[in-house]
């Protein structure tokens, strides 16, 4: 997962289990972002990682 981010200029931070994940609008598991920085732990879906990741890619700075 890193490698895939890595190449649309994003990196992934591990969060430790049960604790708070910076940026993440949904709260509880949910992927955050942050900047450049995604933010997940090891129970966070797949899916919300990738759908955090696709904000990053496909938006414009504004």
């Amino acid at each position: 997962m890193r490698q895939l981010l890595a190449r649309f200029g994003l990196a992934l931070t591990l969060v430790p289990n049960r604790q708070w994940i910076p940026g993440s609008y949904w709260g509880d598991d949910e992927a955050g972002l942050v900047g450049q920085q995604l933010y997940a732990r090891l129970d966070t879906p797949l899916h919300s990682i990738l759908h955090e990741a696709c904000h990053w890619i496909v938006m414009d700075p504004a």
